[in-house]
């Protein structure tokens, strides 16, 4: 099974977790031994002093009676002698014992008590005492304080995840039959083939004649420079037909989209002219189209000035003016670019409309 994601493993491939926990172990060992230790010295200091006190009570009754039996000795043999000198005649045993014993009592007693102007006479030393009995044992030391508690060590790292368990065994089912494979159908008749006809040649295309002069009557007459084909630009994108559909997209003629200010020719497949009627707004594929609110010139290389009107809120809503030459069969435009004036959604869609 694999392993879930409740395991942990502390410090696995954590070099600095690893030395945390180094740390914290070292310290708290450190503070147990500190505890201990100060315990163990202070019972030695005070089983040392104890002992101390015991070593000068023994010194001071080994001295007390050393000075006892000396006396004791000297008070003996002086007694012996006085009686000796009194008596001529030796006393019984037992009251020579029972004097000898009392009077070493009150000797011993009143040695003891040293009078002050008393002179002592040293007597003989006493023989050496039986051994004393051994003490009894000692009652039991006050059992030790309980060391401080170690620190309480933080909780570890969450370990790294294991990797997910092998997948298990494959199952052993049994594969079902195979069904009966159906019959096929019959194969459907082809139909003929129509013959194709033969492509005809194309013909080579002829030469592209000048642009001939138009005459009034029986005077030539010679058009502007505009009227030239390399001077002006052919609008003849579709979208720009009056009489088009309502306009899904917006086109707008300013710089960077498609259309450079100058002397411009409507092609003859969206009118080849701009309309001299108000369109309906959202056509010629803008928001605003642009139409001619006046007349174009009537007579061959006349150029007039008019007005270019956009339709929005009104038919007039933006205008521009623009120069229009007659070049006899075909006009140019000399167009600026379109107003931009922004509408709510930061649009300026206004282009130039044909007529078609």
């Amino acid at each position: 099974m694999g392993s879930s994601g409740s395991d942990k493993r502390i410090c696995v491939g954590n070099p600095t977790c690893w030395l945390l926990l180094l740390l914290t172990a070292s310290l708290i060992v450190n503070v147990v031994f500190a505890v201990f230790g100060y315990l163990a010295v202070r019972n030695l200091q005070n089983d040392f002093r104890d002992l101390q006190n015991d070593v000068a009570d023994v010194q001071q009754h080994q001295t007390v009676t050393s000075e006892v039996k000396e006396q004791m000795s000297e008070i003996l043999s002086h007694n012996a002698a006085d009686r000796q000198k009194r008596s001529g005649s030796s006393p019984t045993l037992s009251s020579r014992l029972a004097v000898d014993f009392g009077s070493v009592f009150v000797t011993a007693i009143k040695s003891m008590c040293k009078p002050v102007g008393a002179v002592c006479i040293p007597g003989a030393k006493g023989e050496a005492g039986q051994p004393g009995t051994d003490g009894k044992p000692g009652d039991d030391g006050l059992p030790g304080r309980d060391g401080l508690p170690g620190a309480t060590g933080r909780d570890g790292p969450v370990g790294l995840r294991g990797p997910p368990g092998e997948p298990g065994a494959k199952g052993m089912g049994v594969p079902g039959k195979q069904g009966p494979i159906g019959i096929p159908g019959g194969k459907g008749e082809k139909g003929e083939r129509g013959e194709k006809g033969e492509r005809g040649e194309r013909g080579t295309p002829g030469m592209k004649g000048e642009r001939g002069l138009k005459c009034e009557g029986s005077e030539r007459v010679d058009l502007p420079s505009q009227c030239n084909e390399t001077n002006y630009r052919v609008l003849s994108e579709p979208w720009r037909k009056a009489s088009g559909v309502r306009s899904p997209t917006h086109h707008l003629d300013r710089e960077g989209h498609g259309f450079q200010p100058g002397w411009h020719v409507f092609a003859a497949s969206i009118g080849g002219q701009m309309p001299e009627t108000c369109p309906p707004k959202r056509r010629c594929g803008t928001g605003a189209p642009g139409w001619l609110n006046g007349t174009h010139p009537t007579v061959a290389g006349q150029t007039s000035k008019e007005t270019v009107c956009f339709h929005w809120h009104g038919c007039c809503n933006w205008q521009v003016t623009v120069d229009i030459t007659n070049c006899g069969e075909f006009y140019v435009y000399n167009l600026p670019v379109t107003p931009c004036i922004r509408d709510s959604h930061g649009n300026c869609n206004l282009a130039y409309c044909g007529k078609a």
